[in-house]
């Protein structure tokens, strides 16, 4: 566990005031995300995402161009940033070496309290516990446990990650391609959903997949999953890597945003959208219930 620090004056100070409600808890949450997740006040644009659903922000991209203006956050190389996070903040490097020392000098008090292991200690009596022991070996004073094809920490975290990403690295990314897609935010049963595709597809399929799902103008999850079914029977085919079934391919939905922006009427071209996305899905799944039945 990490601490992350802010000054007790946020409230007050000018910058945070000039930010709002909403701008405020965007701030403070990319913060704490930066303390957490190590990334010296990195913050990407799909952690944003995720981040303006936790804060309860409404407009991640408004409340974003709001924290660049008052430089409460900044861009660096294609990232925003939280202005000054280690002047406040330790840095990755200062927090890993830290807890390195940290585990290295609770090993050194495991054996200065309990000795190495296969020492024995002297009893009430002064007696060695382990003297008299039929091979005239002394024992040691607790049984010592030995684990079985030790592996470093290192390793150990390098092959949790290989076999499913920590929460906010996965479910955080997919969560947040989720409410860029949809325009929601995901349910605890669609989050639970996910991780379980990721451990059974990877990440690279559901995120193609929720991203195919929002080209179809739909808001389903079980959408997505009828996506991730088909690909394990017929082989994982993105829809931005082939033909769209119908008009809603990536380039329609970006049409469709800058014409709502011109403050065009899109309805009529959403509701087709939806309806032929809807279809789609009915047939997906009525194909799949053939299949069970086969």
């Amino acid at each position: 566990m990490t601490w992350a620090r802010l000054d007790d004056g946020l409230l007050t100070h000018p910058k945070a005031m000039a930010a709002g409600i909403e701008g405020r808890a965007l701030f403070v949450a990319s913060i704490l995300y930066s303390a957490r997740e190590l990334t010296d006040g990195q913050i990407t644009g799909g952690a944003i995402a995720a981040l303006a659903g936790l804060a309860g922000v409404r407009n991640a991209k408004k409340t974003t161009e709001l924290l660049v203006s008052l430089r409460l956050w900044d861009i660096r190389d294609g990232s925003y940033w939280v202005h000054d996070y280690l002047d406040y903040n330790p840095s990755r490097a200062d927090v890993m070496a830290k807890r390195e020392a940290d585990s290295l000098n609770g090993k050194k008090g495991a054996v200065a309290r309990w000795g190495s292991p296969g020492h024995s200690r002297p009893d009430s009596q002064g007696h060695d516990e382990g003297h008299g022991q039929p091979d005239g070996q002394t024992m040691p004073p607790y049984p010592v446990p030995v684990p079985v094809n030790p592996v470093s920490p290192t390793a150990a975290a390098a092959r949790a990650n290989e076999r499913v990403p920590d929460a906010l690295n996965a479910s955080g990314e997919t969560t947040a391609a989720w409410a860029e897609a949809t325009g929601q935010n995901a349910t605890r049963q669609i989050t639970d959903a996910m991780k379980r595709w990721i451990e059974r597809a990877g990440l690279e399929w559901v995120i193609d997949a929720i991203h195919e799902t929002g080209s179809n103008s739909s808001r389903a999850w079980s959408y997505t999953e009828a996506i991730l079914q088909r690909w394990e029977r017929d082989g994982h085919k993105p829809r931005t890597q082939s033909e769209p079934e119908h008009a809603s391919s990536w380039s329609d939905v970006n049409d469709l945003d800058a014409r709502r922006l011109r403050g065009e009427d899109i309805s009529a071209d959403v509701a087709a959208n939806r309806a032929a996305a809807d279809a789609e899905l009915a047939r997906q799944m009525a194909e799949s219930g053939k299949r069970k039945t086969e």
